[in-house]
């Protein structure tokens, strides 16, 4: 590539990144923490390929190649084989933040879980216990007690 070439691919993506970079940006975001990090990069370059400014691009090669400019179509399909590859690494690298932080959340209970299982089975004794004062209680509506709550909430802190 010679010295006007790349001197224009370089005009090229400096104009696409600077208009371009920040709606990318925001859409990568967007995909990535929508999915909790799981986006999906085939979809997100495949907006990227349609969007209007990847269009113009392709309509200026066409023209060029209709004119026999090759040292134009080099420039723009180097231009675009940056932007793609500047891209597709910043949606990797968000979508990779967006998972490392679904983890960071769900490692973050900070120990609540413990204490609403306790208050949980708090709750179960004080029902069982009321229930047993009243006449003619039954012992298996108290198991049965016992049961639900050992599969729900309150099995973490039942002993």
């Amino acid at each position: 590539m010679n010295k006007n070439n790349d001197e224009l691919r370089k005009s090229i993506v400096k104009s696409l990144s600077e208009g371009m970079t920040p709606l990318v940006t925001n859409q990568a975001k967007a995909m990535a923490f929508a999915t909790g990090g799981a986006g999906n990069k085939e979809d997100f370059m495949r907006n990227i390929e349609n969007s209007g400014a990847f269009q113009m691009l392709e309509r200026k090669k066409a023209e060029a190649q209709a004119r026999g400019d090759t040292g134009m179509v080099e420039a723009i399909e180097q231009s675009q084989k940056e932007l793609r590859d500047k891209y597709a690494q910043m949606f990797d690298n968000i979508n990779k933040e967006a998972a490392r932080s679904v983890e960071r959340l769900k490692a973050m209970n900070l120990g609540l879980r413990g204490l609403e299982a306790a208050s949980a089975a708090a709750g179960m004794r004080v029902q069982n216990f009321v229930t047993g004062l009243e006449v003619g209680h039954s012992a298996l509506e108290q198991s049965f007690n016992t049961v639900q709550s050992a599969l729900q909430t309150a099995g973490g802190a039942m002993t």
